[in-house]
């Protein structure tokens, strides 16, 4: 399995990634990409070919963590981090 997480401002790199996953999965490993609740379609439409050569699937980051990204984490109730603490951790 190929396991990737993107935002839309990233598309770019994104898309230069899946040209390499096109060209180099010589093995058709299915590839995942995480991403945000709103974005997959944008997402999808932007970097799918239809010839892809493996399974491509797209993913909720909220689906891998077990939580919502609008979610903060206290203590007991919710022991997951959110993608953004995960990314962008505070200062502390």
């Amino acid at each position: 399995m190929i396991f990737t997480a993107s935002y839309i401002d990233d598309l770019d790199g994104l898309a230069i990634l899946k040209v390499s996953v096109d060209r180099y999965n010589a093995d058709h490993l299915p590839f995942y990409i995480a991403v945000p609740p709103k974005d997959p379609e944008r997402i999808y439409s932007k970097i799918t070919t239809g010839a892809e050569a493996y399974e491509l699937n797209f993913v909720s980051h909220e689906n891998i963590l077990g939580v919502d990204n609008e979610q903060k984490r206290d203590g007991e109730n919710s022991p997951y981090l959110s993608m953004d603490e995960v990314l962008m951790p505070q200062d502390q």
